[in-house]
């Protein structure tokens, strides 16, 4: 399961699954987040039992899990980067605006 999320992470990270009326930045936040609750769910319900067996321990099922968080968490940083740079350019542009009246 987190591998074919992860998968879909990667092959859709470009040009992410958004919602029609979502503006780019929210609806790339929101499929990131979508992604992050599909995978954690099920791993809510993992048997812990199993990580000691040595079987479980070469799944590595909880460190593949943990760099799937670590990557959509990234990835939503990124964005809200963006979208403060974009924020401040626009303040500018307002404050050129008033000045100008």
């Amino acid at each position: 399961m987190v591998t074919k999320i992860e998968d879909q992470f990667k092959r859709n990270r470009p040009n992410p699954i958004t919602v029609r009326n979502l503006p780019i930045v929210s609806g790339s936040i929101t499929w990131s987040r979508h992604l992050f609750h599909r995978s954690s769910v099920p791993m809510e319900h993992f048997p812990r039992d199993l990580l000691k067996t040595k079987d479980g321990k070469k799944a590595k099922v909880v460190q593949n899990h943990n760099n799937l968080t670590y990557n959509l968490f990234y990835y939503e940083y990124e964005w809200r980067q963006r979208w403060i740079v974009e924020v401040e350019k626009a303040k500018v542009g307002l404050l050129a605006t008033l000045i100008i009246r």
